[in-house]
């Protein structure tokens, strides 16, 4: 089967957010995915897009670029922004247990324990974050 994707750029206020996510699920429907591959797919998306929202600085209202792209049942999300380095990958690997003062923080967590990879880098001033979701 042939790649299938869709490319959103979401402005990063609660409102897009919400646009975006109904738009990926549109997406979605027109595919045969597992029923555990849809759950992950919602669950990152909705968790890395909020981070986004709740997290940005004042001054860096830059959008995010969503890439969601499905083969053979398997999701690739692409997520890029411009604003400052911030590597989900490293902060859920700080966070492994549900001790400590700070709240929140345990959704980047959830993420790491469900999909099947993610990597982050950041060039040329942009910060990527790809996930990967198998087709099981």
């Amino acid at each position: 089967m042939a790649n299938t994707a869709i490319s959103l750029k979401m402005g990063r206020d609660w409102q897009t957010l919400s646009d975006c996510v109904a738009q990926v699920r549109a997406f979605a429907d027109g595919h045969a995915l597992a029923e555990r591959t849809r759950y992950v797919l919602e669950l990152v998306l909705e968790e890395i897009l909020s981070n986004a929202v709740r997290h940005v600085a004042g001054d860096e209202r830059r959008g995010v670029g969503v890439t969601v792209t499905v083969r053979d049942g398997a999701v690739s999300l692409m997520f890029e922004d411009r604003g400052r380095p911030f590597d989900p990958t490293q902060e859920a690997e700080r966070r492994q247990g549900l001790d400590g003062d700070e709240h929140g923080g345990f959704g980047l967590h959830l993420v790491r324990n469900f999909v099947d990879g993610w990597e982050y880098s950041q060039r040329d001033g942009a910060n990527r974050l790809t996930v990967l979701i198998g087709g099981n």
